[in-house]
């Protein structure tokens, strides 16, 4: 048989190797699992600030539509602390047949330090 002196160590040493490479494998997993989930929550708070935008511009379209036809910026706030807000711009563009008048609203939708914008033109009889 083989000498007792060529066989130490070698467990040792093998499971070491082990211990690197199933520690590398995972870090490496728990890093994309935190950079997915990071990803994923910043794609919830854009797509909320974008329904913060087009909340904002629905209400000043309703607004004009009901008579309320100042030129000018406006912001709603959603929340107490500044943090869920929309800011509205309403111009006119042009006086259409019969009476018409066309519209724009620029709506820029804010939560927290993200923003999303929309744009939107319209008639009002």
């Amino acid at each position: 048989m083989f000498p007792k002196k060529t066989q130490k160590g070698f467990v040792l040493a093998y499971a070491l190797i082990l211990l690197v490479i199933f520690s590398l494998l995972g870090v490496s997993i728990v890093s994309m699992l935190t950079t997915s989930s990071v990803t994923s929550s910043e794609d919830f708070i854009s797509l909320q600030a974008l329904y913060i935008a087009e909340s904002g511009a629905e209400i000043r379209i309703r607004e004009t539509l009901e008579g309320d036809t100042t030129e000018d910026s406006r912001t709603y706030e959603f929340d107490n602390f500044n943090n869920y807000s929309t800011n509205v711009t309403l111009k006119k563009i042009m006086d259409g047949p019969d009476g018409k008048k066309l519209f724009s609203v620029y709506s820029t939708g804010k939560i927290f330090n993200i923003k999303r914008k929309i744009f939107i033109k319209f008639w009002k009889q």
